[in-house]
């Protein structure tokens, strides 16, 4: 049984606590190239997971498998999040259940400025930081917050794609090359926004077990 105590960085929660993202054996494909071969491991709650490997290696792939992007195509393996089963989602089914990617292309909105870029991210469930927050971590785009996006600069579109995905209900964000181009104060402000609230995975009820894989 699961216990309410608040999270302790210190515990060894993988000893105690099941399993809160599970992966199983996925395998993915762009195509009919075979990119993510046999992947497996779990995240426990507050835990952070580095994916390291050498260009090419599959990295962003498998965080765009368990985000369930369209492309690549997951054809076997499981993917649970919380006891829900994201392999049986559609990208945005899986957002909405609390799951979030930070893409390495940013994808900034053309025309839309800075704040614009923001409040649209915010126009539906699960609902972002305050503007006022964003704005305590990454000064710079309050600086720049009438400013179209694209007009940044690459560190400061960087920010502003961290920040337009961090919902304070997030379960579990996924980062691709985060802290590339990202100017140093704002990488040193970096572990403010993992020690958050957000980064911490959510209490789950007592009564949850996780699934056994088949």
């Amino acid at each position: 049984m699961l216990d309410d105590k608040p999270f302790n960085k210190h515990n060894n929660n993988a000893a105690t606590k099941p399993a809160y993202l599970s992966v199983w054996n996925i395998e993915s494909f762009y195509g009919e190239s075979y990119i993510v071969q046999d992947v497996s491991f779990n995240v426990h709650e507050g835990e952070i997971l580095a994916l390291l490997g050498r260009n090419g290696a599959g990295k962003t792939t498998t965080l765009r498998t368990l985000a369930r992007m369209s492309n690549p195509e997951l054809r076997h393996g499981e993917i649970w999040l919380d006891h829900k089963p994201l392999h049986k989602m559609a990208s945005h089914e899986a957002a909405q259940n609390g799951i979030q990617l930070v893409p390495e292309d940013r994808r900034i909105i053309s025309g839309l400025t800075v704040e614009e870029n923001l409040q649209l991210a915010q126009i539906a469930p699960p609902l972002g930081w305050s503007l006022e927050r964003i704005y305590d971590l990454f000064p710079r785009l309050k600086e720049r917050r009438k400013q179209d996006g694209v007009t940044l600069s690459g560190g400061e579109q960087q920010m502003l794609a961290i920040a337009r995905v961090w919902p304070a209900t997030s379960k579990s964000c996924f980062w691709t090359s985060h802290t590339k181009a990202l100017p140093l104060l704002s990488c040193r402000r970096l572990p403010r926004l993992w020690a958050s609230s957000a980064i911490r995975a959510l209490p789950r009820s007592s009564s949850n077990k996780t699934p056994s894989p088949p």
